[in-house]
């Protein structure tokens, strides 16, 4: 991974005026063979030291996302405000573009009766089409790369798999062949059932 992405993302999370991260000068971020991508250190740490505090809205979960697209969809803003006290959709820096009306056109109860897994999945998807004008975009720089995944059985079982991982699916152990199948088909149902929500839309 690059690093420069890292120093980018430290930068982004300390980047606002009101909580900002805390982040130790003991940790580092490695990506190495032996380790693979963590977070470690070479100095002992203390008990309850603080090491990393990231603030609520640079968290990416159900609810950060349903307030990102409060401020694009009037559904979702009633729905938030009927439920939080002194709600504020304004933390999020957004540009109109076609995602934003993309948005602002999602029927509000579909969004809703989506898992987290899938509404974080639709979300992420159509935010990293914004690239560097997503708020989020730091963060999904350091994501993994496609082929990073190759190691992980499920990914053998997919539509678009090789030959050969075709037939190394097929020597896994029972259990492990039985977990693979069951996430693969819960991936393709997931994108089914996130290609319902957005075929309105087109």
């Amino acid at each position: 991974m690059d690093l420069s992405k890292v120093k980018q993302l430290t930068d982004w999370l300390k980047s606002t005026s009101k909580e900002k991260a805390s982040i130790s000068a003991r940790i580092r971020v490695v990506d190495e063979i032996s380790l693979g991508r963590c977070i470690t250190t070479d100095e002992a740490v203390k008990k309850n030291e603080l090491l990393l505090s990231v603030p609520n809205q640079f968290l990416l979960n159900y609810t950060t996302v349903l307030q990102h697209l409060s401020y694009s969809n009037n559904g979702i803003d009633q729905f938030l405000r009927k439920r939080i006290l002194q709600f504020n959709n304004r933390v999020y820096a957004t540009n109109a573009d076609e995602i934003t009306f993309l948005y602002s056109k999602l029927d509000c109860e579909k969004l809703l009766s989506l898992t987290s897994h899938q509404l974080l999945t639709l979300f992420i998807c159509l935010e990293r089409k914004r690239h560097e004008s997503s708020f989020w975009y730091p963060l999904f720089s350091c994501f993994p790369e496609l082929n990073e995944y190759k190691a992980i059985p499920m990914t053998w079982n997919l539509k678009i798999a090789s030959e050969h991982h075709v037939k190394l699916f097929g020597l896994l152990p029972r259990s492990v062949l039985n977990h693979a199948k069951s996430q693969s088909n819960q991936f393709y149902s997931d994108i089914e059932t996130i290609g319902s929500v957005l075929k309105e839309q087109d």
